[in-house]
Formats: structure tokens, sequence, C-alpha cells
């Protein structure tokens, strides 16, 4: 028994290739949902801070909070 697979073209495997899976709406959704993610992230650190909740020494400011966004969203899940 025998299994043939098709190699894939390099020239056909690009970018527009992975964004094209979804749509312009769900892409648009995922951007807004991460800024609201990382404001709300920034804002409640700030928010404790100026309470005297916590004092840490892990910076909470709008481009690590970004990252920190960037990270969670795009982490692998375990299944």
């Amino acid at each position: 028994m025998m299994v043939h697979i098709r190699t894939p073209d390099m020239e056909n495997s690009n970018f527009k290739n992975v964004i094209s899976q979804f749509t312009p709406l769900l892409w648009i959704t995922v951007v807004i949902t991460m800024v609201i993610l990382s404001l709300l992230l920034s804002a409640t650190y700030y928010a404790g801070i100026h309470c005297n909740y916590h004092k840490e020494l892990t910076s909470y400011s709008i481009q690590d909070t970004w990252l920190y966004t960037i990270g969670i969203l795009c982490q692998k899940g375990n299944t």
C-alpha cells in the first residue's frame, strides 16, 4: 500500500495564504481586542500603583503590555 503526497510549491507558500484563511473582519476584531487588552492591563497596573495596592519591578507600560498581549494570543495550545 502506498500513499502519494504532492510536495507543496514554495512559490505559493507566502504570507497572503496564511492571512487569507480568515475574513478581514476577524483580523480587525483580533487587533482591536489586543489593543483593548493592552490598554486595560496597563490601566489596571497604574491604578494599582496609584492606590498603593502593589509595588512591583515589572513594567506595564503600553509598549510592554502590547508585547505581553501578542505573546499571550500567539501561544500554542496544549491540544
